[in-house]
């Protein structure tokens, strides 16, 4: 393991062997977030628009970010639509989860959700 990132661990943990010896932990590079965005909006089709998977990754930071550099927001839940709307305009947020519930179609109706991704005919229905 590099030997900076051992160091925050312990220092995290305070050198519980627990967790220095399996760290368990995701670390996201904000400039390499950054560098890869830019790379593909310097790339991609000016027809084409990208939505972040704010399942991915909600942190306050990374959605700072991504919601001013991409078209909008994929979210799956209601619980991720009242956090998405702290960052984004609810025109620029699609809806894709499954097994949606009657209370987060209302939900999305009431938000003005304009892209729902339904999974059958009956839900399309409702």
């Amino acid at each position: 393991m590099n030997e900076q990132l051992n160091m925050i661990i312990k220092d995290k943990y305070n050198n519980d062997n627990l967790y220095v010896e399996n760290p368990t932990a995701y670390f996201y590079d904000l400039n390499k977030i950054k560098e890869n965005i830019a790379n593909l909006n310097k790339y991609k089709p000016d027809n084409l628009n990208v939505f972040y998977a704010m399942k991915a990754n909600d942190l306050s930071q990374i959605m700072e970010y991504v919601t001013k550099n991409l078209y909008g927001i994929e979210i799956a839940s209601y619980g991720e639509l009242e956090k998405a709307k702290k960052y984004i305009d609810c025109s620029k947020i699609i809806f894709t989860g499954p097994g949606k519930t009657d209370k987060e179609l209302e939900e999305l109706k009431k938000a003005k959700i304009k892209t729902i991704n339904v999974e059958s005919i009956v839900e399309a229905i409702r």
